[in-house]
């Protein structure tokens, strides 16, 4: 409820004490920080999400994507990230390849964001 409100303080505050993290509070905190535009905190977190054991799901890839095409610093980590994503079997899933599409075409790739698009079969394509 606070990352809706753009409460981050606070909702960095709750996770703190949370004694369980699961993927899904994972994603929420991460989420909210790409959102608001904190990438460099979204991808600590992330991160820490690995370090701490818990495997990304197909809601954790969007957001990250999100920042890593926001940085074009970042345009190798959102490569690794597509290789992870496919690597567990998250690539067949339509907001995972919608946040590819709109990555690639973020960093200029438009040839690798072409190359998504006609791999997808019958799935509708949105692009935020």
């Amino acid at each position: 409820m606070f990352v809706r409100l753009g409460n981050l303080v606070d909702a960095w505050y709750v996770f703190g004490k949370m004694s369980e993290r699961d993927v899904f509070t994972w994603n929420v905190l991460i989420g909210g920080y790409a959102k608001v535009g904190y990438f460099d905190e979204a991808l600590s977190l992330y991160n820490r999400m690995l370090w701490a054991g818990i495997r990304p799901d197909v809601y954790t890839f969007p957001s990250v994507l999100r920042t890593c095409g926001a940085v074009l610093d970042l345009i190798r980590l959102g490569e690794m990230i597509h290789g992870y994503s496919k690597k567990h079997a998250c690539g067949k899933d339509v907001s995972v390849d919608n946040s590819l599409i709109q990555f690639y075409s973020s960093i200029g790739a438009c040839e690798e964001a072409e190359k998504k698009t006609h791999q997808k079969d019958e799935r509708m394509i949105v692009v935020r």
